[in-house]
């Protein structure tokens, strides 16, 4: 599995990326701050929301109830530069 990292997009994948994040259509996790901790308490708030990662959040199933929910987690799998998301 490849590590995706969002801060090196190129091309014209970038405008579309920064056009989500103006319209709030996706959240992106500023750096200095426990990806983890925010993403959870995002998702814990909106209980309509979806996280894409392939993290497992193991660490958080105590606190964050959510990450065992199978349809609140996308996972996704990135090959070269593509990515598969699965539904």
């Amino acid at each position: 599995m490849q590590r995706l990292d969002l801060y090196d997009l190129t091309g014209p994948e970038t405008r579309e990326y920064e056009r989500m994040v103006a319209k709030g259509e996706i959240r992106e996790v500023l750096g200095g701050r426990d990806a983890d901790t925010w993403i959870l308490l995002r998702a814990d708030s909106h209980p309509d929301s979806r996280i894409l990662s392939n993290d497992s959040f193991g660490d958080w199933k105590n606190i964050f109830p959510l990450v065992e929910e199978e349809e609140r987690i996308i996972r996704f799998e990135a090959r070269g530069r593509d990515i598969e998301i699965r539904w």
